[in-house]
């Protein structure tokens, strides 16, 4: 007997309109003026709806009968059907408010992640690169620079190339490492050499990572290294200190043995 339509606000547009119990069944008789008309507005979980009751036909032929019982139905169907979209709304707004904590959460541990190696990596305790998978260098750290003798100008022109800078006897480990890289994301360390920018060459122990990248865009090689110069020169030393001790030994006419830790009898 009453029709009845729900807007969201307090403007009776058709945008606003979240429900209307007349369907389709009055709109298209234009002709049809309603007897009873009433406009309300109410408050519920902080928002404002604006409810406009509609006499049916049916209603405007009986208005003379006691209409009581047909008021109080449509209360009750407005009372659950606000009801069902306040609810609705209450649990998408707490599904945003925990998304929202969820987010601002993992923003958090990740900006305190990157602090925390911007921090490694400007210490300069071992060198690190940024490249693609063709050897385009496209950040360095300060310790890497020093090692091989060049600049970030010449990271900028392409210069400071990482195939270029390594040696042909080398590029064989080098492609069994991209092949690793490629299977497993990680590749296990590895010795090999850099040839400087003034032509010398430097001892490196090298391993990478693959850095998953964002939607479109390539993935990236994170490379470290660490200078091994100084290791490789007291090696050298140390053999060149045994290769004496063992001429000196084999020119003496008498036996002569040392004793290594854990007691190995060299000779």
């Amino acid at each position: 007997m009453v029709n009845f339509d729900i807007y969201d606000g307090t403007e009776l547009k058709s945008d606003n309109l979240l429900h209307s119990s007349s369907g389709n069944s009055t709109v298209n008789n234009t002709s049809y003026r309603p007897q009873f008309q009433t406009t309300t507005t109410i408050e519920i979980a902080g928002r404002s709806w604006k409810i406009v009751f509609k006499s049916k036909p049916e209603m405007d032929l009986l208005s003379s009968k006691n209409l009581v019982p047909y008021i109080g139905f449509g209360g009750v169907a407005i009372s659950f059907i606000l009801f069902g979209i306040t609810r609705s709304l209450n649990h998408a707004r707490n599904a945003a408010e925990k998304s929202a904590a969820a987010l601002r959460v993992s923003q958090a541990a990740l900006q305190e992640s990157e602090k925390r190696f911007r921090r490694l990596v400007e210490s300069n305790i071992f060198g690190v690169a940024c490249s693609d998978f063709q050897g385009n260098i496209k950040y360095t750290n300060e310790y890497f620079l020093k090692m091989v003798g060049y600049t970030l100008e010449d990271m900028v022109t392409g210069a400071m190339h990482s195939n270029a800078m390594t040696p042909t006897e080398y590029l064989s480990l080098d492609a069994q490492a991209i092949t690793e890289l490629s299977n497993n994301g990680v590749t296990t360390p590895f010795e090999k050499e850099f040839i400087r920018k003034d032509g010398s060459r430097v001892p490196i122990l090298i391993g990478s990572a693959l850095v998953q990248a964002s939607e479109g865009e390539a993935e990236e090689i994170i490379t470290f290294y660490l200078d091994l110069t100084v290791r490789k020169q007291v090696e050298e030393i140390l053999r060149q200190k045994e290769e004496q001790l063992r001429l000196i030994t084999n020119a003496v006419p008498v036996f002569i043995s040392y004793v290594r830790c854990p007691r190995t009898l060299p000779f």
